[in-house]
């Protein structure tokens, strides 16, 4: 993919080029101050905002979700980008320390041919959130969603601590901007519920979350790219599963559904689900459960999902989540608003 740079009103964009890969230059025209870019997979999302870090006149942090994948991206993140590019730019080591703390933080840094700091990397698990990064004008959160699995799953409060890092590199800067890009994994998920993401549709490139500040693109696959893929190896080994209609972008790799339904008058009101400070009711007539965070009665027992949501009236129970996982499979319970359905699942999670 070929970068061309040009300015309008002080801000660098990016010509579009005639490519079959993802081209983020429409996006930046819009200047939102957080972009969620989701897509398919193998898209070209993460090459061109590689890039597109690289050919800033500032420097970008690139988050990682682990401390094991930030030394890994850091060594190869240029791997897959033209020869001039790697010939351009080389990987080093950054030492900062804190002035009141004794403690030293070693970052992977993408440098320039003069030395000059391009891509800074950084994880979740910053040890020193003190330390400042006075240039930085931009973050990018490379698949910030994830796949969970028993051994792989969102931290508790990983938004918050998501936004504990980006207040820290962001401060009060009024020109910085944070792009977070991710596959099509699961609309079910933390960020999403934290930032009421919810009723956008796959066949609008561009959705404001909120009119000039949050902005959602789904990127458009180009009639190109969706024909190699048809013809490649890889779908004549998916052909017909969900996980080429992943690839085509007609789903997401977790395909949860959870009909918004209110609860018939003749339900039995049966207990309450709850963690922090949030509770969910839950409905039952005959089969079917309902789920809703209205008219909440907290004398009844109330289940948390972990251990440390007990207290009084609030209790523990295993079994209460595997059957709730259960009855979400077997589309046996409903929720009865969108926010519902966001925290039923926030709860399982």
């Amino acid at each position: 993919m070929q970068v061309q740079n040009t300015r309008k009103g002080g801000m660098e964009i990016k010509k579009k080029s005639n490519t079959k890969w993802y081209d983020g230059h429409e996006l930046l025209t819009r200047n939102a101050k957080i972009n969620f870019i989701h897509g398919g997979r193998g898209r070209g999302k993460t090459h061109f905002y590689k890039m597109f870090a690289l050919t800033r006149p500032d420097p970008s942090m690139w988050l990682i979700r682990s401390d094991k994948q930030l030394m890994e991206t850091g060594k190869g993140f240029l791997d897959d980008l033209p020869d001039d590019i790697q010939e351009k730019y080389k990987l080093t080591w950054v030492i900062q320390q804190e002035e009141k703390s004794k403690k030293k933080t070693v970052y992977p840094c993408i440098i320039d041919e003069n030395n000059e700091p391009k891509v800074y990397f950084s994880s979740m698990n910053v040890p020193n959130k003190g330390i400042p990064f006075p240039k930085i004008q931009q973050l990018i959160f490379d698949e910030y969603l994830i796949f969970e699995t028993r051994y792989k799953k969102y931290e508790p409060g990983e938004v918050i601590a998501f936004l504990d890092i980006l207040q820290t590199i962001a401060r009060n800067k009024r020109k910085f901007r944070c792009f977070m890009i991710a596959n099509e994994i699961n609309p079910i998920n933390p960020y999403f519920a934290f930032f009421k993401i919810e009723g956008f549709h796959k066949d609008r490139h561009f959705t404001w979350i909120k009119k000039g500040k949050q902005l959602m693109e789904w990127v458009q696959d180009s009639d190109e790219w969706l024909e190699d893929y048809m013809q490649s190896a890889f779908h004549d080994i998916v052909e017909g599963t969900d996980y080429d209609d992943y690839m085509k972008g007609t789903r997401g790799l977790v395909d949860i559904t959870l009909e918004i339904k209110k609860h018939p008058e003749e339900a039995e009101y049966v207990l309450n689900l709850v963690y922090g400070n949030t509770y969910l009711a839950i409905w039952r007539l005959f089969s079917d459960y309902y789920v809703t965070d209205k008219r909440i009665d907290k004398t009844k027992a109330s289940y948390g999902s972990k251990i440390e949501d007990t207290g009084k009236n609030r209790y523990f129970d295993q079994t209460i989540k595997r059957q709730i996982r259960d009855l979400i499979a077997q589309n046996k319970i409903y929720a009865e608003s969108n926010a519902s359905r966001l925290k039923v699942m926030e709860w399982i999670r």
